[in-house]
């Protein structure tokens, strides 16, 4: 082997340890024991198998600017949620390529039920109330968000639910 060659190699390998370093799923906090959380159905999904749903009110008839603005404010508020409450399923979702869904809820009251299903089989769930600065009123729910979380545990909650 050369010295350029050695050289280049040493390079690649520096530049790969920094990129390494620097990428955003390394400064999640880490959790001892948190694979130990990891439930049957989770094992056998595979580590590629996590989304976060957004779940939209038809009935408030926002316009594609409004809604795009408010599952914004739900991906936010789901993700810094994560960060606390499920920092694993976080983790395993940002190195996935964050697969997300927007889906529709008929009313506030379907917004309500899926919002508390979510909570009870212990996904992170966020529902977002609009400031009642333009279109809405204020208070109004908008959009739930719920994950990023397994497929399958997601899935149990809004799989009946059709695509926004």
């Amino acid at each position: 082997m050369s010295s350029e060659q050695l050289l280049i190699l040493v390079a690649c390998l520096l530049l790969g340890m920094l990129v390494g370093r620097f990428s955003k799923t390394s400064k999640l906090p880490m959790i001892r024991g948190e694979e130990d959380n990891l439930d049957d159905d989770t094992a056998l999904q595979g580590y590629d198998a996590y989304k976060l749903v957004l779940v939209v009110r038809k009935d408030l008839s926002m316009t594609k600017g409004k809604v795009a603005a408010q599952c914004g404010h739900a991906t936010l508020a789901a993700y810094k949620a994560s960060l606390m409450d499920n920092p694993m399923y976080l983790r395993k979702w940002e190195s996935n390529g964050q697969a997300k869904v927007c889906l529709r809820a008929n009313d506030e009251n379907e917004l309500l039920q899926l919002h508390s299903t979510a909570l009870a089989k212990g996904l992170v769930a966020r529902l977002i109330r609009d400031a009642g600065k333009t279109q809405i009123a204020s208070g109004t729910k908008t959009v739930l968000a719920i994950g990023p979380g397994p497929i399958s545990k997601v899935d149990a909650v809004t799989g009946h639910l059709k695509l926004y």
